[in-house]
């Protein structure tokens, strides 16, 4: 059954014959068509009805006609239409399988330009332009863009064509809604999006200014938004419970507030609270509300035209009940509301108890557990398993859509500081897909084309929950797709402005232990994999190119969890394989004062930075004036001295013969040590500083850095001794442990160095002394005694042959440590 109430129009509007129309009281008057209508929709200058998938349009009288046009069919060839909205002059229409059509004055239609074979799931009009959303979240509008109303830039003169709104991207959008000039957006996670005209504060911004790109509402943050109606010149929202806020022009009553005032804010309805409103619409005047528990519709605007069904001509600023036919109280379901330009519908089915929409607003494509329980099952053939694949994880949209935390509307309360995930989910889900090759294959495929397209300036923090689910997915690839992958989500990362990457830096800091953990693992990994790739391929400078970007990643959460005291400690940063690359730095004697070329200055400070951050100690001679520009602090005539002391005697001479001229000794060292090396010092500082927190670096006195990063020699190999741990079948009153200690208490000084290097990679001892030290020891099997021992410098581990006698274990360690270096030979 259809209801109508408001302005004159023709009897029955063709449905039905005139006798067959009902007449209630107020003006209300019904009808029962033979072709059940499945959605209708009015505007300024027509009506339009959809019965079994065809549609009837009756042009609406006006100024310049007196009376209606006939109901038509429209011409629509083999589309079966589902959806219809009228706006100010005309139509758009959404058929079954996505398809946008749109009919102008003449009622003729044509397909809508621009679209480019994307699904449509969901169509708004306004009086000038519209909107459609994609299966995939991707917004797109055409028509007039006199006030900003298409959300594109501020001087773009509009188009016939769908345009794609990019500053939405990756928003998971749940609907579109279209005023007279202004347009809404509404996130899965109920965060409101406004733009366009704002002349009577209509976008709910506080103010009167147009707005040309989406920009949040932040006054209805945490209201639960379900839904969204927009009018000529006011906006009614819905929250989860039944709560309805209106804003904008309230000149007519409108607002429903009491008042024919404006609101710039969103404000509560008062006189609506506590009814559990299940739907509200708003016409271009008036507004209609509808609450499925009580069959009730409430009505309150513009009446002059009989709009508000209470049988009086009159503006009313509070809520009314229409008067209903008593048949629609007990026989019937309200199904949806329709409020035009001077008109009211209401739709009502017949079937009590079942309130869902006849055309419901469908959602956009999302991954949940379910949906990888049918990919993995075999239930769908592999053509559509990978379809799906590409729709779900070729957008951003929808994967941030994705696995939300639904308990206790958790994911309502989306913030800066909560990024609305249920991360147990997550994790068991993308375990369960990790398992199925073919599935996985094509998932990594997607993503990495996926990837380069992520907007670097996200419009809300919905959309950066993709950089928390793809470590997530990440971790369970193989070595060479992680290592890809990672690199790839860290470079956008690195992308994302300064105020987007601040949010997601407190999205990590609020993460899980675990998933916090594995964010570290993760990079960690990568630029574990890249160093060791470096040392085996000879200082790879195209691999180092690539390092700094998760070195800069490392460093940002490691930060993080500073500031938010996570359990997270320093150690679990540490990467044990920037020893091996400065085992090979040292061998290849690459020296930042003598032979690095230009270009890589950069890229060595980075490396130097890293092995500050994993407290390592850097076998290279660093001369103290290279610290004291790190820190800032102004060399010395002392330093140029240290730094090449073939100088020592000239430059003495220079202070003793010509100290009335200080300033000409200071111009000579500000220049070697300053001018001379200035761009490549810059380079290398730049690089130090990707690599290492500055702020941890300034604690120290020049002299004190260079202990921290160069060691010193001041041996205790007592302590070392003491500190030794053994396994395998390995303790300390082993025979060859007793052994091995006498056969180091007779090696030389500089040998015992040599063995130092041997097993940690450097010669010269830890800042924190040789406490910092700990060598484990453990049986290395071999049928032959011609075995030599050997360390993994990483981890100060030694692996020692079990020798026949103390004399064979003591050749064999001088020559080890004469002629290897842990892993790498000379």
């Amino acid at each position: 059954m259809l209801c109508f109430w408001g302005a004159q129009v023709r009897e029955g509007f063709g449905l039905v014959q005139p006798d067959k129309v009902k007449h209630g009281n107020s003006g209300i008057r019904s009808v029962c068509p033979k072709s059940k209508v499945q959605d209708m929709s009015a505007g300024r200058s027509f009506v339009g009805f959809i019965r079994d998938g065809q549609v009837s349009v009756l042009r609406l009288r006006s100024e310049d006609c007196d009376h209606d046009g006939k109901l038509t069919q429209l011409q629509l060839k083999n589309d079966r239409i589902r959806l219809i909205l009228c706006g100010g002059d005309g139509a758009v229409l959404l058929a079954y399988g996505g398809k946008v059509l749109i009919m102008d004055k003449s009622i003729v239609c044509r397909p809508l330009k621009g679209l480019d074979n994307r699904q449509v799931i969901q169509i708004a009009c306004g009086d000038h332009h519209s909107m459609a959303l994609t299966t995939d979240g991707q917004l797109l509008v055409w028509g007039e863009n006199s006030h900003g109303q298409l959300g594109l830039e501020k001087d773009h003169p509009g188009s016939s064509s769908a345009q794609h709104v990019q500053s939405l991207s990756g928003i998971p959008l749940a609907q579109i809604s279209a005023g007279g000039d202004h347009s809404f957006g509404l996130s899965l996670s109920g965060v409101v999006f406004g733009w366009g005209k704002n002349s009577a504060g209509q976008l709910g911004l506080g103010d009167t200014t147009d707005r040309h790109i989406p920009t949040v509402v932040n006054s209805l943050h945490r209201k639960k938004t379900v839904s969204i109606s927009c009018g000529g010149e006011h906006t009614a929202t819905l929250s989860k419970g039944g709560t309805v806020f209106t804003f904008g022009s309230g000149g007519s009553g409108q607002l429903g507030h009491k008042s024919f005032k404006d609101e710039h804010h969103p404000r509560v309805v008062a006189e609506l609270w506590g009814s559990e409103v299940s739907q509200v619409t708003c016409g271009r005047h008036h507004t209609l509300v509808s609450v499925a528990s009580s069959k009730l519709i409430y009505s309150f605007g513009c009446g002059m035209q009989g709009q508000l069904g209470n049988g009086k001509i009159i503006n009313k600023s509070v809520p009314f009940p229409v008067n209903l036919p008593t048949e629609c109280n007990h026989d019937y379901t309200i199904e949806k509301l329709i409020a035009g330009e001077n008109h009211s519908f209401a739709l009502f089915f017949k079937e009590p108890g079942n309130e869902s929409k006849p055309n419901p607003s469908r959602g956009i494509l999302t991954l949940d557990d379910r949906m990888i329980d049918r990919w993995l099952s075999g239930s769908d053939p592999w053509k559509v398993v990978k379809k799906n694949i590409n729709k779900v994880f070729s957008s951003a949209a929808s994967l941030n859509g994705s696995f939300l935390k639904t308990s206790c509307d958790e994911h309502y309360q989306t913030s800066e500081d909560h990024c609305g995930l249920d991360f147990d989910l997550v994790k068991t889900s993308f375990a369960k897909l990790s398992k199925n090759e073919r599935s996985i294959s094509e998932v990594v495929k997607v993503v990495q084309q996926m990837l380069p397209s992520l907007n670097p300036n996200p419009a809300g923090v919905e959309s950066l929950r993709v950089y928390l689910l793809l470590p997530e997915l990440i971790r369970h690839l193989q070595e060479q797709q992680r290592t890809e992958l990672t690199e790839a989500l860290a470079s956008k990362i690195l992308q994302l402005n300064p105020d987007a990457r601040k949010v997601l830096e407190m999205n990590w800091s609020k993460l899980p232990d675990d998933c916090l953990k594995g964010l570290v693992k993760l990079f960690k990994k990568a630029s574990a994999n890249l160093i060791g790739r470096m040392a085996a391929d000879t200082m790879n400078w195209d691999i180092m190119t690539r390092l700094p970007k998760f070195v800069q990643i490392l460093q940002m959460v490691y930060q993080v969890c500073c500031r938010a005291n996570r359990s997270i400690t320093k150690s679990d940063f540490i990467i044990n394989e920037i020893n091996d690359l400065l085992d090979v730095v040292r061998t290849k004697k690459w020296c930042i004062w003598l032979s690095v070329e230009k270009e890589k200055y950069f890229l060595f400070g980075i490396l130097c930075g890293l092995a500050f951050n994993n407290t390592s100690v850097v076998h290279l001679p660093f001369p103290l004036a290279l610290f004291k520009k790190l820190l800032n602090v102004k060399p010395s005539l002392e330093d140029l001295i240290e730094f090449s002391p073939v100088l020592d005697e000239k430059c003495y001479c220079f202070y003793f013969n010509f100290c009335y001229r200080t300033d000409f000794v200071d111009k000579y060292v500000d220049y070697i040590l300053n001018k001379s090396v200035e761009e490549a010092f810059e380079e290398f500082k730049r690089g130090f500083f990707k690599a290492c927190d500055r702020c941890m670096v300034e604690m120290f006195e020049p002299e004190e850095l260079r202990g921290v990063l160069v060691g010193n020699e001041e041996y205790d190999w007592d302590i070392l001794k003491q500190n030794t741990t053994y396994e395998g079948s390995f303790y300390a009153k082993h025979p060859t442990i007793i052994s091995f200690w006498e056969v180091f208490e007779e090696l030389t000084p500089n040998e015992k160095k040599a063995f130092l290097l041997f097993l940690t990679g450097f010669e010269k001892v830890p800042i924190l002394g040789m406490s910092a030290v700990k060598m484990r020891v453990r049986p290395l099997f071999s049928f032959t005694q011609d075995h030599l021992p050997q360390a993994l410098t990483c981890h100060s581990l030694l692996d020692l042959p079990v020798y026949q006698n103390k004399e064979t274990l003591k050749a064999k360690v001088i020559e080890a440590i004469n002629h290897k270096r842990g892993f790498w030979e000379e």
